[in-house]
C-alpha cells in the first residue's frame, strides 16, 4: 500500500523496503504577514510579531489587538490565521485602528474678573491653551 502525509504536510512519504518513513513530508506553511496594521500590535495571548510565519499544523495562528490609546469600530483584538493547506498570506479581519482622542474641560473660577480688562485676543488664546487632544 501507498502512504501519504498527513493532513497539513506535503512531500513524497519513502519506503526503505520493509518500512515507510514520513521524513520527506514539510509542513504546510504560510506566508510571512509583514506589516500591522496602523495602530495594531501583538495581542496578549499568543501574539504576533513582526514578519510572523505561521504554520498549518503546529502553529496555525496568532493574536493582534489595537494599541493603547487605539480603538477601531469593527474590532479591536483578532486572530491571525494560516489554514492547514498554506502556501498563502495569513488572513485576519483586523482593521487598522485610530488613536482615541480625549477632550479635556478644566473648570477655572474667574468671578471678580472684568471681561472688559482682559487683553485683546485673550479669548481666543484661552480656548487654545485649554483645549487638548491626548494621543495616547
Amino acid at each position: 500500500g501507498a502512504c501519504e502525509c498527513n493532513h497539513g504536510y506535503q512531500g513524497t512519504p519513502t519506503f526503505d523496503g520493509s518500512e515507510w518513513t514520513t521524513s520527506m513530508c514539510a509542513q504546510n506553511m504560510c506566508d510571512a504577514y509583514v506589516g500591522f496594521p496602523v495602530g495594531v500590535e501583538a495581542g496578549g495571548v499568543d501574539g504576533c510579531t513582526a514578519s510572523i510565519t505561521l504554520s498549518g499544523v503546529t502553529d496555525p495562528s496568532c493574536t493582534m489587538q489595537c494599541k493603547a490609546g487605539y480603538s477601531n469600530s469593527v474590532k479591536v483584538a483578532s486572530t491571525l490565521q494560516c489554514p492547514l493547506s498554506g502556501s498563502t498570506t495569513p488572513t485576519t479581519d483586523m482593521t487598522a485602528c485610530q488613536a482615541i482622542k480625549i477632550r479635556t474641560v478644566t473648570a477655572l473660577n474667574l468671578n471678580g474678573l472684568d471681561a472688559n480688562a482682559l487683553p485683546t485676543g485673550f479669548h481666543a488664546t484661552f480656548k487654545t491653551a485649554t483645549e487638548a487632544t491626548i494621543n495616547a
